[in-house]
């Protein structure tokens, strides 16, 4: 087959060795997700290792070796936190087994997890949500003294609630395997919740009317889960925005 090519401005390619084109496929797969993450996704492999290991299984996931290491773990963790166990342990095995995705989304594995999560989950117990009231009273509470890191917490703080941030986008773990020089804001350790800020600014905007589509692009959120952010009563959400979309009409 011919084929015919216009000229292009693109700089000289050389061609590469195979062994810098799996060196560099295999840098590529390392950064395909986040160090703290792929620590969580190592951790649940090891579980699931552990738990072939003392029961006598072959590695290899089976749909029956799924069944059990979902009962098994939900007697031992969260049956919510299974999911994430399960997709931590498609994510590491997938590049030597290609069909553990396929094994891992049998709908009998999500029935079996559901009927765990209804026999052993407990209440979530999350903190609660920032406020406007609560940013005022940190703000004039720095206010009598305005050193740098109070000034910086203070800036952090605010930047965290209207920017919808998580805490680990604006301050290094404590561990510091986990460290991204890409995500750096150095300041001194103040004890606050992961997700307050992010759960609060997603709360002040439904309060201010904003459309879920809206809080939801905003918060970087992929999915309707973002929906357990707005931390107060559904009604009362409902009702304030449905009050200020009648002021705007008026």
């Amino acid at each position: 087959m011919n084929i015919v090519t216009t000229p292009s401005k693109q700089p000289l390619q050389v061609a590469w060795t195979r062994k810098r084109l799996v060196h560099e496929r295999a840098v590529a797969l390392g950064q395909s997700i986040d160090i703290s993450t792929r620590k969580n996704y190592s951790s649940a492999l090891n579980s699931y290792l552990n738990f072939v290991r003392l029961h006598n299984f072959s590695v290899n996931p089976t749909p029956n070796t799924v069944f059990f290491f979902v009962v098994y773990m939900s007697y031992h963790i969260k049956a919510s936190s299974v999911d994430s166990y399960l997709l931590g342990i498609c994510q590491q095995l997938e590049p030597f087994l290609p069909d553990v995705r396929q094994i891992l989304r049998l709908p009998l594995v999500k029935r079996t997890l559901d009927g765990c999560k209804r026999l052993r989950n407990k209440p979530t117990n999350r903190k609660r949500a920032l406020t406007h009231d609560d940013l005022l009273k940190i703000v004039t509470h720095y206010s009598a003294n305005p050193s740098h890191n109070n000034k910086l917490f203070v800036a952090q703080l605010l930047t965290g609630f209207y920017g919808l941030l998580r805490l680990g986008e604006m301050v290094d773990p404590d561990d510091n395997a986990l460290i991204n020089p890409r995500k750096t804001t150095r300041c001194l350790s103040y004890n606050v919740g992961g997700h307050f800020m992010r759960a609060g600014g997603a709360t002040a905007l439904a309060e201010d009317g904003a459309r879920p589509d809206i809080i939801q692009a905003a918060g970087r959120w992929s999915s309707d889960p973002f929906k357990i952010y707005v931390q107060k009563n559904t009604i009362l959400i409902h009702s304030l925005m449905h009050n200020r979309m009648e002021l705007h009409a008026d």
